[in-house]
C-alpha cells in the first residue's frame, strides 16, 4: 500500500541521513526564530513584507535541501544547504505561488453557509496534495508540469490526500498551543523545522514511488 511504502521510506530516509538533516537544519532554525519574532513585534507594514517575503525565501531553499537529500542523496547539496537563489529556487516559490493561488480559489467554498469553512479547509489541503508532486521534481530539476501532477496523483487521489495533507496538517496543530513567549517561539522554530523534514520528505517519496528518479550517468553532473 502507498501510505505504508512511503511513511516507512520517510523514516528510514530521516534515521539514515539525521546528520545530514541536522546540518541543513541550523540556518532554518535560527531565520524561522528571528522572522517569528520580527512578525509578533514589528508594526511597519513594509518590515512585515520583507519577513513574509524572508520566510518564503528561507522555506523554498531548505524544503529544496530537503528534496535533494532525499531523492539524489548527500552530494546534492552543500554541507549547510544553498542559500543561493538560482533558476531552480525561482521556479520553486513560482510553483508555490501557483499552488497557493489553486488553493487560494479552493477557499471560495467557504461562502457556505455552517460548514463551508471545513469544506474549506478539507477542499485546500486536497487540492495541495494533488499538486505537490511538481515541487520535488522542480527541486531536482525535472520536469513536470501542473497538468502532469494532476494525472499521476488521479489514481492515488485518496492516498496523497491523506500523505500529503492530512498527516502534516495533523503535525502541525501542536503550534497552536504555543503562546507569543521567546520559549515558545524557539520551541516553535525548532519543532517547524524538524516536521517540516519530515512533512516534505513525504512528498518527496511519493513522487518517488510515483514518479520516479532518473539516475544520472555521471554523478558529477549533478548542480548544486
Amino acid at each position: 500500500m502507498l501510505i505504508s511504502r512511503v511513511l516507512s521510506s520517510t523514516l528510514t530516509n530521516v534515521e539514515n541521513n539525521k546528520i545530514a538533516f541536522l546540518r541543513l537544519s541550523y540556518l532554518p532554525i535560527v531565520c524561522f526564530l528571528i522572522i517569528e519574532i520580527w512578525l509578533i513585534k514589528s508594526e511597519s507594514r513594509i518590515l512585515l513584507i520583507l519577513a513574509i517575503l524572508l520566510n518564503i525565501y528561507v522555506y523554498s531553499i531548505f524544503c529544496i535541501g530537503i528534496h535533494r537529500l532525499n531523492l539524489i542523496g548527500k552530494r546534492a547539496n552543500p554541507p549547510l544547504g544553498n542559500i543561493r537563489l538560482k533558476l531552480r529556487e525561482w521556479n520553486y516559490i513560482g510553483y508555490l505561488l501557483i499552488i497557493g493561488l489553486f488553493t487560494g480559489l479552493a477557499q471560495i467554498v467557504g461562502l457556505i453557509p455552517y460548514i463551508g469553512h471545513y469544506l474549506a479547509i478539507v477542499l485546500v489541503i486536497y487540492v495541495f496534495s494533488r499538486l505537490a508532486l511538481v515541487l520535488p521534481a522542480v527541486a531536482i530539476d525535472r520536469s513536470l508540469s501542473i497538468k502532469e501532477a494532476l494525472h499521476i496523483s488521479k489514481q492515488y487521489h485518496l492516498e496523497t490526500f491523506l500523505l500529503l495533507g492530512v498527516i502534516p496538517t495533523l503535525t502541525i496543530l501542536p503550534l497552536y498551543l504555543l503562546d507569543y513567549s521567546l520559549i515558545s517561539q524557539i520551541v516553535s522554530s525548532i519543532y517547524t523545522t524538524t516536521i517540516m523534514i519530515f512533512n516534505i520528505g513525504l512528498i518527496s517519496q511519493t513522487y518517488e514511488l510515483l514518479v520516479g528518479v532518473e539516475e544520472d550517468e555521471d554523478s558529477s553532473s549533478i548542480n548544486i
